[in-house]
């Protein structure tokens, strides 16, 4: 569903030229800097073993990558524990956040780039659904 809201965004934006505002592409940025950070971070983990005189450094360079996104983790824990008074539900509010936000951002993306850039014609991901 959040990855068809991605595609449909283009779309729209297609159909309608000027509808679409700087807060739509704020999931896309979010996917982008996870991927960015988590690949950051592996290649960090990785070096530790291979230049082992300076390990030290690529170990805060992974804990520098990693940083934000547990920063980001440990505010929507706290804050859904909060709310909802359950840190069960706090926890479960993570991957629902990620899985939002990420599925956005790829149907943004692959929309972007088969719409924009390939020029192709209108399209829906997942078009039989539970519903249909």
């Amino acid at each position: 569903q959040v990855y068809n809201s991605g595609i449909a965004r283009i779309n729209l934006e297609k159909r309608h030229p000027g509808t679409m505002k700087l807060v739509h592409l704020l999931p896309t940025v979010f996917t982008i800097g996870v991927i960015i950070l988590v690949l950051l971070a592996a290649v960090a983990r990785a070096m530790i073993y291979y230049d082992a005189a300076h390990w030290h450094t690529w170990y805060y360079i992974c804990l520098a990558a990693l940083a934000p996104i547990i920063i980001y983790s440990l505010i929507i824990f706290i804050d859904s524990t909060r709310k909802n008074h359950s840190v069960k539900v706090g926890l479960l509010s993570i991957p629902a956040a990620f899985t939002q936000l990420m599925g956005y951002g790829f149907g943004f993306i692959e929309s972007w780039w088969k719409r924009c850039v390939l020029k192709k014609d209108e399209f829906q991901a997942f078009e039989k659904t539970f519903y249909k």
